[in-house]
C-alpha cells in the first residue's frame, strides 16, 4: 500500500511534467495570494504576471487553504472582484 506521503510525491512528479501556463489569458483573473504557505513567492506568481494580461492579486490572512481558514475574508475578496465589473 502507497502512503500519502509518497502519493503526494508521485503527483507533484506528474504534474512537474506538464507545461503550466502556455497561452495569453485575456478575461480578467484573480489571484487570491496567502500570507503564508504555499503560491505566494515571486517565482511561483511569475507565470500568472507573465500570461494573465487583465489579473488582479489580492492578499489574504491565512496559508495555502485560505478559504478554509478565513472564509469570510476570502469570499469577501472574491464578491469584490466580482462586483468589480470585470474590465
Amino acid at each position: 500500500m502507497i502512503s500519502p506521503i509518497q502519493a503526494r510525491n508521485l503527483i507533484f512528479e506528474e504534474i512537474m511534467r506538464v507545461g503550466g501556463l502556455t497561452a495569453l489569458i485575456h478575461v480578467p483573473t484573480l489571484f487570491v495570494k496567502p500570507q503564508q504557505g504555499l503560491n505566494r513567492s515571486s517565482w511561483q506568481i511569475k507565470p500568472y504576471l507573465d500570461y494573465c494580461r487583465n489579473l488582479q492579486i489580492v492578499e489574504v490572512v491565512g496559508n495555502h487553504w485560505a478559504f478554509l481558514g478565513e472564509p469570510q475574508t476570502f469570499n469577501k475578496e472574491i464578491e469584490d472582484f466580482l462586483s468589480s465589473g470585470l474590465s
